[in-house]
């Protein structure tokens, strides 16, 4: 088992399915008609009302389907696209420690109609900003494609912009970084799963699966020589460049030093594949990491050491990290 007390480490979970199929309808359909709108098996008045925000012009919801967990939405006999809650799909806690659970609807083409808050719990948008200032930012992804790569930024003044890299970066909300990017990974999550499994388009390939029994003993070094183990080493004249001002201009970071050249030094690694998991964690923790995994779920080992660390000082479990992202090509 390698260990460095130097090391601080977090595990990330990334659940990556493949679902095919299509939605179930209603074995008996209502009378539609194309001036009123036909009220059918819903939750509550409370959801049909918001879909019909979302939907305006829809005259008929199917019932919310068991197997898909969506409910199909029509305008006269055309299906026009579904709407669902995000909790059946995907449990993101925020700052709060707690869910935000959204209603979502798309189009048959993958892009998103609308977004209603169902439930959230952030003391920021509860007793700070107030509920409206969610809202506001979660009115920025109506028109946008559910495969669009978002990226949240509570530093920008500005629209809706594009990185030149195929992402688009939207406007977050100051003092609210947490939970935003809670509720924009709970929205594009939930939002590909059902065009995926639904829709049929998106579809992932299969699959990678590591090779579990492939293992042979190996130390740090041997890992790092083999590229089993990633290394991204951030160094004080690459921050100033990118900053374009000295680290000095940044108090009560520990970059006082003045000899100080390494301000974080990152490594990470596939902690499934036993080559790797096992060499690091020793054989009873990766096997207590394997029993905690679903399938289908993949971990990253993520450890530092520098002055910068990329776990911010109120960090505790479950909560999403906002100053280290990791996106799959």
């Amino acid at each position: 088992m390698l260990s460095n007390n130097n090391y601080k480490q977090l595990l990330f979970t990334f659940v990556f399915c493949l679902f095919t199929g299509g939605p179930v309808l209603a074995e008996e359909a209502p009378d539609m008609g194309t001036n009123s709108f036909t009220k059918s098996t819903l939750v509550n008045g409370r959801i049909e009302g918001l879909i019909k925000e979302i939907f305006p012009n829809a005259t008929r919801i199917d019932k919310k389907d068991p197997k898909t967990h969506v409910w199909p939405i029509y305008v006269a006999f055309q299906q026009e696209g579904y709407a669902f809650e995000s909790k059946d799909f995907i449990q993101i806690q925020g700052f709060a420690g707690d869910i935000i659970n959204l209603l979502i609807g798309i189009d048959n083409e993958g892009q998103i109609m609308g977004v209603r808050v169902l439930f959230q719990h952030e003391p920021i948008f509860m007793h700070g900003l107030g509920p409206q200032a969610l809202e506001k930012f979660l009115d920025q992804y109506p028109g946008h494609s559910v495969s669009e790569r978002i990226i949240v930024d509570s530093s920008r003044s500005r629209s809706v912009s594009s990185t030149g890299e195929g992402s688009l970066i939207f406007d977050g909300v100051t003092k609210a970084t947490v939970s935003v990017i809670a509720a924009n990974d709970t929205l594009l999550t939930a939002a590909l799963e059902v065009a995926r499994k639904v829709l049929g388009k998106f579809v992932q390939d299969t699959a990678s699966l590591p090779k579990m029994d492939l293992f042979e003993p190996l130390n740090w070094q041997q890992l790092l020589d083999k590229k089993l183990v990633g290394h991204w080493l951030v160094s004080r004249e690459q921050l100033e460049t990118a900053l374009g001002r000295e680290l000095t201009d940044y108090p009560n970071h520990g970059f006082d030093d003045p000899d100080l050249t390494v301000v974080s030094d990152i490594y990470y690694a596939y902690l499934n594949a036993p080559i790797i998991g096992r060499n690091l964690l020793g054989e009873q923790d990766y096997a207590r990491l394997l029993e905690s995994t679903k399938p289908g779920e993949h971990i990253i080992g993520v450890m530092s050491t520098g002055p910068y660390d990329y776990l911010e000082d109120d960090f505790r479990p479950g909560k999403i990290p906002t100053r280290l992202s990791l996106y799959q090509n």
